[in-house]
Order: structure tokens, then C-alpha cells, then sequence
């Protein structure tokens, strides 16, 4: 029996650099975040700043619950919350920093309370392009020619992308992409018009949702737009 009345809580904040979570290997911890212990009536009862290697600890919590706030940086987002193992997922439920509340008791100690944090630069490029010419390059054909155009979606940021709709200023829809899409990745949807008698500039235009790696969208970033342009001069055969 303790009849230590306190209690130590911690952990650790890092840099969620694949935004699944998860601490993984070579994910940085981060310095110099704030870290404040709220009671149930919101009053703040500590705050204190992680190590340069993201690790933080309140010593001495007396019994009571409890629950976490963490300041996240101008840039960074809080990576998607309870994602796997508790001992090296992110509590923070959402973009106010705020873990859920929990219990202490004296002569414990609760080192689990950790935070994801990521730098979000979402992006999306459209790449559009009218029978198999060269992005930015007018199609020359004949008159009644059938034209394929190709509508290149590239991940160009460092989040995932979901809810990802393609459009054509002459074709309307052209379709939905499957996400996430992962940083880097590309697909592709393609149109196609027959018969093309006169000359015609179609602008396409992706719309995308920043998200996590498990298809969450990520709140408080804004929505992605891009958009890009074909060119087909019909001359007569």
C-alpha cells in the first residue's frame, strides 16, 4: 500500500510525418511545445514545455481527474487521434489540442498522454491534355475527328487526398477519384468527344480534401482546387 497521494503524467510529442498516428521509427519528437494538465472545471493546474526530444512530465499531479491540452505550432496539425496501440498513438481529440478526459491516482504513474503533430502542405495539380499532345500544346486534327482527353490528377503536397471530383468546362462531370491518394501518387480519368466540327478550349478542374492516411479528413484545412486547359484547332482535311 502507497500512501503516496500525487501521481506522474507525461509523454511525448513527435512529428507525425506519415499522418497515420502512429510513432514510428524515425519520426522526430518535437521541442518547445506547450503542454498544459486542465481539471474537469478547465482550470489549468500545470503547463510546461517539451524537451528537445519531445518528451514532457508533470510530477506531483495530486489524485483527480483530468485531461490535456497541447499548443500545436502556426503550420502543424494534430494528426488523426487513437490510432492503434495506445502506448504510441495521439490522444488529442481534435484541432483544439484537448485530450479526453481521464484519472489519476496517487502513487501512479501515466506516461501515455502523447500528441502527432504534422507541418500540412496540402496540394493537387491537374494535368490536362487533348489527344496525346503535350500539356500546354494545341491538338491540330481534322474536322470530325473523335478527341481522348486525359485528366492527370498528381498528389503535389505532403497529406493524403480524398473526395477527389474532376470536371470539364465543356464535358461536365468527368468522374471521381478513389482515395486517399497518397503524397506523390497520380491517377488518371479520361473523356472523350466524337465528331469534333470546330475549335474548343475545355478547362478541367480537380477539387480534393486534405486528409490523414486513414481517409479522415483533416479538419481546418481548406479544400484543393486546380485547374488546367486543352486546346483543339480543327482545320479542314
Amino acid at each position: 500500500y502507497s500512501n503516496n497521494t500525487t501521481a506522474t503524467l507525461g509523454n511525448y510529442v513527435w512529428r507525425d510525418a506519415n499522418l497515420n498516428g502512429q510513432q514510428d521509427a524515425g519520426e522526430p519528437g518535437l521541442s518547445n511545445i506547450t503542454v498544459r494538465v486542465y481539471d474537469l472545471g478547465t482550470n489549468v493546474v500545470g503547463t510546461t514545455t517539451t524537451d528537445t526530444n519531445g518528451v514532457y512530465t508533470f510530477a506531483s499531479v495530486a489524485d483527480g481527474s483530468y485531461f490535456v491540452g497541447f499548443t500545436a505550432p502556426t503550420g502543424y496539425v494534430f494528426t488523426v487521434a487513437t490510432n492503434g496501440p495506445a502506448a504510441t498513438d495521439s490522444d488529442v481529440l481534435g484541432t483544439n489540442g484537448f485530450t479526453a478526459a481521464f484519472a489519476l491516482v496517487g502513487g501512479t504513474t501515466n506516461l501515455t498522454v502523447d500528441a502527432g503533430l504534422f507541418d500540412a502542405m496540402p496540394g493537387v495539380r491537374l494535368v490536362l491534355t487533348a489527344g496525346g499532345v503535350a500539356d500546354g500544346v494545341t491538338l491540330v486534327t481534322n474536322t470530325g475527328s473523335d478527341v481522348t482527353y486525359r485528366y492527370q490528377v498528381i498528389n503535389t503536397g505532403n497529406t493524403y487526398l480524398v473526395s477527389l471530383s474532376v470536371t470539364d468546362s465543356v464535358l461536365g462531370v468527368i468522374g471521381a477519384i478513389s482515395g486517399p491518394l497518397a503524397p506523390g501518387a497520380t491517377n488518371e480519368l479520361t473523356g472523350i468527344v466524337s465528331n469534333l466540327v470546330a475549335d474548343v478550349t475545355n478547362t478541367g478542374m480537380v477539387v480534393a480534401l486534405p486528409a490523414y492516411s486513414n481517409g479522415t479528413v483533416i479538419a481546418g484545412l481548406a479544400s484543393l482546387t486546380n485547374t488546367d486547359d486543352a486546346v483543339v484547332d480543327i482545320v479542314s482535311p
